[in-house]
């Protein structure tokens, strides 16, 4: 006879986890097919923080390799709407500033409440900014690969949430009329 594993001293429950994901989807307007890269997008504790649940351990990597692919395809995804416009280049450096920075990005994860979801240390109630930065990149990452690397998913992404706040993106008769 087995006895079901005790929790280890610093956790996250899969319940917990898998609730987060459920506001993550709602508020992102993305359903993950594989709910665990949103879940692995969440954790920014240390490796020796697993999911639990029932007697069961499983390990789980924090959010750094989604957050290195999410902030390369955000800036790309970002890229392409100013090519878009048919702008000079430091129009895209303008926009980067405003979307891909480490602050801009804590600023709108606050603002869509990602701050309250993401799977932080123990010891700490609410994530600091440059984690809530990183899980931002993280989930943008997640649902990058999730949606087998579509950059077209994530550029719909980014208009939903309204992560690009300004002028942009024109539309293509306006990008015409300036030529």
């Amino acid at each position: 006879m087995t006895f079901p594993a005790s929790p280890p001293l610093y956790h996250h429950d899969l319940l917990d986890a898998a609730s987060r994901v459920g506001q993550i989807e709602l508020s992102f307007g993305y359903v993950f097919r594989n709910k665990m890269l949103c879940i692995e997008a969440l954790k920014s504790s240390g490796a020796y923080s697993p999911l639990y649940f029932q007697g069961h351990i499983l390990p789980i990597a924090n959010n750094n390799r989604l957050a290195l692919i999410g902030d390369r395809a955000l800036s790309m995804t970002v890229c392409e709407i100013w090519w878009a416009t048919g702008d000079a280049p430091r129009e895209c450096v303008k926009m980067e500033r405003c979307t891909v920075t480490r602050v801009a990005l804590a600023q709108k994860g606050k603002s869509m409440g990602i701050d309250a979801l993401v799977l932080v240390h123990e010891n700490l109630d609410v994530a600091h900014p440059n984690k809530v930065a990183e899980t931002f990149e993280a989930i943008l990452g997640a649902i990058y690969v999730d949606s087998n690397f579509s950059l077209r998913r994530l550029k719909q992404i980014i208009r939903k949430i309204g992560l690009i706040q300004n002028e942009y993106p024109r539309q293509p008769d306006e990008v015409k009329e300036k030529i």
